[in-house]
């Protein structure tokens, strides 16, 4: 029964009782109807706060924890459709995250597995790859760094060589031919 029909019944009972005040039905009914009303109430205020609880827990992403809250909300109101939607709100949440964790752990590892291979250009593209999918994290950052800085050493060297290269070769030129 809802709260508005208790409380039009209540009325009613009320009425009566005004109009036959000696009747205990009446009175029984005002009393009973004041005891569910009063239960009603405190699982109300008990779903608001395991609600509360919950939708707090879910906005600083600790989301097993709001899970558990709007569990306990939908055991005290198993008609309510908002824990229910949080809930699946969240699994989507949890397993697209797994999917980023899985995705990034990939690209580390490709990334460390190339490194390791001296193929610096993937590597740091796989570095990049893990950067953009967790773009808090680190490690990915330092590696990209170690790779741009063996990069330029190496840019450095062929262009020291070809430059040794080219000044032996304009010597040699000029020696063969005079």
């Amino acid at each position: 029964m809802s709260d508005d029909d208790l409380n039009t019944a209540l009325t009613a009972y009320k009425s009566a009782s005004v109009i036959k005040p000696a009747e205990e039905y009446p009175k029984q009914k005002i009393e009973s109807i004041n005891k569910t009303l009063a239960e009603q109430k405190a699982i109300d205020d008990q779903y608001l706060s395991l609600i509360s609880s919950a939708d707090k827990l879910y906005e600083t992403s600790k989301y097993n924890e709001a899970i558990a809250e709007y569990g306990k909300a939908l055991k005290l109101k198993p008609s309510e459709k908002y824990p229910s939607d949080q809930i699946a709100a969240i699994n989507e949440i949890i397993a697209k995250n797994k999917s980023i964790d899985e995705q990034y752990q990939q690209a580390v590892a490709d990334g460390d597995r190339l490194f390791t291979e001296k193929n610096f250009d993937d590597a740091r593209r796989k570095f990049e790859n893990a950067s953009q999918l967790k773009n808090k994290e680190k490690y990915p950052q330092q590696k990209i760094s170690e790779i741009d800085l063996l990069l330029n050493e190496i840019k450095t060297k062929n262009n020291n060589y070809a430059q040794a290269v080219k000044s032996g070769d304009d010597f040699f030129i000029q020696t063969k031919y005079r």
